[in-house]
């Protein structure tokens, strides 16, 4: 996997607009982040334009360093979230990061997926209810053996199993592979075509 730094020097999509520089992955802008101390909108897009497919950011308007927005005032545990309505995503302040930048740039790819989700998985049918029987299946064997979800979080309901899975699937594939390899396969043949991950790629940074 690329290392962080090398992710600094190819920006995919760069403008002007009256001095300040907006940064774009295909038609999503990364915005905020020059205001986050733990990493910049050039750093953030640079890693999405060499991660992620750029389908699965299709309708996502933006991705947002927001720490003032609302929803973080009211909730302090909160560090990031997807808005259903506008497909937007926005980020908490740095300081709920306690393990740094590769902790934003999971909670980012964790909001990511579920702009996949919707983008994917809600507009075919079939795709969904095959997801939706992964997810029903996976509480079952976690009353058998506990595997069957990566997180604790996943459990919450089928959007975040999905949202945690596709996380793990790019930061950890070996980890999906070993608690749900049916949802490693989906993840490969109906969200990611066929690409794979090599281990640990959320958490190369040096």
């Amino acid at each position: 996997m690329q290392a962080f730094e090398s992710l600094m020097s190819g920006a995919e999509t760069l403008s002007e607009t009256n001095g300040e520089t907006r940064e774009f992955v295909g038609p999503t802008e990364v915005c905020g982040f020059e205001n986050c101390e733990l990493m910049s909108n050039e750093q953030l897009g640079n890693y999405l334009s060499e991660t992620i497919p750029p389908s699965h950011l299709e309708g996502c308007p933006s991705i947002e360093f927001d720490p003032q927005n609302y929803e973080f005032m009211n909730d302090p545990q909160t560090l990031g979230f997807y808005e259903c309505g506008s497909h937007a995503i926005h980020i908490a302040d740095e300081t709920r990061f306690t393990e740094g930048a590769e902790e934003i740039i999971e909670t980012v790819i964790h909001e990511v997926g579920h702009n996949a989700y919707a983008e994917i998985i809600e507009t075919n049918p079939i795709l969904e209810a095959q997801w939706e029987g992964l997810n029903a299946g996976s509480y079952l064997q976690f009353l058998v053996d506990g595997t069957g979800f990566v997180s604790d979080y996943a459990r919450t309901n089928q959007y975040e199993d999905f949202a945690e899975s596709y996380m793990t699937y790019i930061g950890d594939p070996e980890k999906l592979q070993m608690l749900s390899p049916d949802k490693y396969e989906f993840m490969y043949d109906h969200v990611f075509a066929g690409r794979e991950y090599a281990p640990a790629i959320l958490a190369d940074w040096v």
